[in-house]
């Protein structure tokens, strides 16, 4: 564990950057919209969200045992890059779809069948991979429709797909 951080040297700062970024760039309405940031390891994203004008955003940090409970619904709740590092799928996917608004989504980036595999193994946490099959029934199980998107990116929405994310497809 104590070399991971040697293993993935953009987990901590880069990446985070590049995800809020992308979050922005997915949802042009963000600045009525709350957000969730679900697994960051650090506040990198949550500012970067906030910088980018969404109207509220929170974070859980999956290895903050003290940071302060997350109440409230979001209209947006980002998963990027835990799915494949956590033991029951199902599970997260529960806890997920709690924190989802009446008209929200779950916008998830994760590892699939087929990705490149230098980046995918034990030494970065990962345990799961998922085919396109696999996300849909994940997502189905909570009530979601899915469409999946490019790059490992997937959206989830229950009954009809929200305004603010019409355009993705």
């Amino acid at each position: 564990n104590e070399g991971f951080f040697a293993s993935d040297p953009g987990f901590l700062m880069e990446r985070p950057g590049r995800r809020a970024r992308e979050l922005a760039e997915l949802f042009p309405a963000r600045g009525k919209l709350a957000i969730l940031d679900y697994g960051g390891l650090n506040y990198s994203t949550v500012e970067g969200l906030k910088a980018a004008g969404f109207a509220r955003s929170g974070r859980i940090d999956l290895l903050d045992s003290g940071q302060p409970p997350v109440e409230g619904k979001f209209d947006i709740v980002s998963c990027c890059d835990v799915l494949e590092r956590v033991p029951d799928a199902r599970e997260l996917a529960h806890e997920l779809a709690g924190y989802v608004a009446q008209n929200g989504v779950i916008i998830c980036v994760t590892q699939m069948q087929g990705d490149d595999a230098a980046g995918f193994g034990p030494r970065q946490g990962h345990v799961s991979r998922f085919s396109p099959q696999a996300i849909t029934a994940l997502w189905k199980a909570e009530g979601f429709e899915v469409a999946l998107l490019k790059n490992g990116w997937h959206l989830a929405w229950r009954g009809s797909r929200p305004d603010f994310a019409r355009h993705l497809a």
